[in-house]
C-alpha cells in the first residue's frame, strides 16, 4: 500500500514528496518480503542533491498464509511511547480495514514489535530456517549491488563473472524495487536511470535473470488486480512452472467453488485436446497443492495441543507461555477452545479451571502487546452497564481519549452495523457519547491537512496515490 510522504532532505535540508511503504502484505505483493529482507524498504531519493537512503518509516509487515504480523517501530516513531503505541494503532486499524471480515484475526492485533529493523529481518530469516551462511550471502548481495551502481556500465559484465553466484531471485527483486521506488519518487532521475540499466543488462546477459523477469511479468496482471477472475485468466496463460505455483500459493483463498467453475469454463473451451489435457494438469495440481497446505495445517494444530498439553502441566503458566509468545496464534486459540468444549461436554471441572486459566493468561499476553486506546476500549466495553466503572476507567485514562481512540470505536460500529450486532451496536454508540463527554481534548479534523492530503497509518502527512 503506497503512500506519497513529504520529507525533508537529510542533507542539503530541500524538501520534496516520495512514495512510502507503511502496509506490507506479501499476499498482495510477493515481492516485498525480498525487499524487507534486502533492507530496501522506502528507498527514496533528493531530486536536489542527489542523496539517495532509506526513510525510517515505521511499517506492518503482514503474512496471512502463515497467520504473522510484525511491526516495525522505530523510536523515531514519536517522542513518547503513547505517541509510539498510538502509531502502531493506526497501522493496525489500517490492515485490517483492507482485510475482509473473515480474515480479521486475532494476531492482527498483537503484532510483534521491532525497533530495529535488522532485528526483525534476522527474526523473518530464522523463522524460515536461514543460516548464519545465508545472511553472509545477503549482505555480500547488498555490497555488490552497492558496488555496481557506483561503477560505470563497462566494469559490468567482470564484476557480475567475478560474482555471479551472488545473482540470485533475492537479488533481482532488490534491485526491481530500488528501481520502481526512485522511479516513483518527485524529480529522482540520475539514480533511477542507472538503476534501470543494470536490470536491462542483467536481463541481456544473465539467463537467470532473463528468467526471473519473465516470470515477473507473467504474473503481472494477477498482483495489479487481485480477484477470482484475474486469478483464473492468468493461471491459464502461465506456461511457466514456478510462476503458476506462485500463483496458486498467492490466490489460494479466492479458490473457491466459483474459481473451479470459471477454470471448468476454460477446459471445456479449449481448442484441442491437448489444450484440454494442459489445464486439467493445471487443475489436478492446484487440487494437490490445496491438499498438502491442508496437511500442513493439521500437523500445525497437532503442535499447537502438544504446547496446550505443557502449559496444562507447567507450574509456571506465565512464564512458559511467554517462552512460547510467537505460537499463541489462531491455531492454539482453536485447539484451547476444542479441548475446553469437550472438557465442558464431559463435566471435567478439573480441566476447565485449568484451560481457563490458561485462557485468561493468553488474554493477558494480548492486551500487554495491544495499543493502550485498544485495551483501554476492551475494559470500557467489558463494564458496560456499570456506569461507575466506566467512569472511573474514562476519567483515570482520558489522555487515550484521541484521534486513534475514536477511529477505532468507528471501525468497530461500522463492523457491528454489517454483522447486524444490534446490542454490540448499542454498547459503542452509548460508550461513544460517554467517551466524547470526557476527551480531555477535541478529536483532531481533517482541515488541519490540505484538501489534497490525508495521513498515513503511522501519521505522517500524506497524499494518498
Amino acid at each position: 500500500m503506497l503512500y506519497e510522504a513529504k520529507v525533508n532532505c537529510p542533507v542539503c535540508g530541500s524538501s520534496f514528496r516520495t512514495p512510502v511503504e507503511q502496509i506490507i502484505d506479501v499476499r498482495v505483493d510477493p515481492e516485498a518480503k525480498q525487499r524487507v529482507l534486502g533492507g530496501n524498504m522506502n528507498v527514496t531519493q533528493c531530486p536536489a542533491c542527489g542523496w539517495v537512503g532509506s526513510l525510517n518509516v515505521p511499517f506492518l509487515y503482514h503474512d496471512p498464509s502463515q497467520e504473522l504480523a510484525l511491526l516495525y517501530l522505530p523510536v523515531e516513531a514519536g517522542v513518547n511511547e503513547q505517541q509510539r503505541q498510538a502509531a502502531a494503532g493506526r497501522l493496525t486499524r489500517s490492515l485490517m480495514d483492507s482485510l475482509p471480515q473473515e480474515e480479521r484475526k486475532g494476531y492482527l492485533l498483537q503484532p510483534e514489535t521491532f525497533i530495529s529493523l535488522d532485528s526483525l529481518v534476522r527474526h523473518l530469516l530464522k523463522l524460515d530456517g536461514v543460516t548464519d551462511e545465508d545472511l553472509e550471502r545477503q549482505e555480500s548481495q547488498q555490497g555488490l549491488l552497492r558496488e555496481l551502481l557506483q561503477a560505470e556500465p563497462g566494469e559490468w559484465e567482470l564484476m557480475l563473472s567475478e560474482e555471479s553466484e551472488l545473482v540470485d531471485e533475492a537479488f533481482f527483486y532488490q534491485l526491481q524495487y530500488l528501481e520502481q521506488m526512485l522511479g516513483l519518487a518527485e524529480g529522482a532521475v540520475p539514480e533511477g536511470e542507472k538503476i534501470t540499466e543494470l536490470k536491462e543488462f542483467l536481463i541481456e546477459n544473465n539467463a537467470r535473470v532473463k528468467v526471473l523477469h519473465e516470470r515477473s511479468q507473467l504474473v503481472q496482471p494477477f498482483f495489479e488486480n487481485p480477484n477470482r477472475d484475474t486469478l483464473v485468466e492468468t493461471l491459464v496463460k502461465v506456461r511457466n512452472e514456478s510462476a503458476q505455483e506462485m500463483l496458486i500459493q498467492q490466490g489460494l483463498t479466492l479458490m473457491d467453488y466459483a474459481f473451479f467453475q470459471k477454470l471448468l469454463a476454460y477446459i471445456e473451451a479449449a481448442e484441442n485436446e491437448e489444450e484440454r489435457a494442459r489445464l486439467q494438469a493445471l487443475r489436478r495440481r492446484i487440487l494437490d497443492i490445496r491438499e498438502e497446505l491442508a496437511a500442513a495445517s493439521q500437523e500445525l494444530l497437532e503442535e499447537r495441543a502438544v504446547l496446550l498439553n505443557k502449559l496444562l502441566n507447567t507450574e509456571e503458566l506465565m512464564k512458559m507461555a511467554r517462552s512460547h509468545r510467537s505460537e499463541l496464534d489462531e491455531a492454539f486459540v482453536y485447539v484451547l477452545r476444542a479441548q475446553l468444549a469437550k472438557a465442558t461436554e464431559e463435566g471435567n471441572r478439573q480441566l476447565q479451571e485449568r484451560l481457563n486459566q490458561v485462557g485468561e493468561v493468553l488474554e493477558q499476553l494480548v492486551e500487554q502487546s495491544m495499543p493502550p486506546q485498544v485495551v483501554l476500549l476492551r475494559s470500557l466495553l467489558a463494564a458496560s452497564g456499570n456506569d461507575a466503572e466506566m467512569t472511573r476507567l474514562l476519567k483515570e485514562q482520558s489522555q487515550l481519549l484521541d484521534e486513534a481512540f475514536f477511529q477505532f470505536m468507528d471501525s468497530m460500529m461500522e463492523h457491528a452495523k454489517q454483522e447486524g450486532e444490534s446490542e454490540m451496536l448499542a454498547s459503542l454508540q452509548s460508550l461513544l457519547a460517554k467517551a466524547r463527554h470526557f476527551a480531555s481534548q477535541p478529536v483532531a479534523s481533517a482541515a488541519a491537512t490540505s484538501p489534497s492530503e490525508t495521513t498515513s497509518p503511522s501519521g505522517l502527512i500524506i497524499s494518498k496515490r
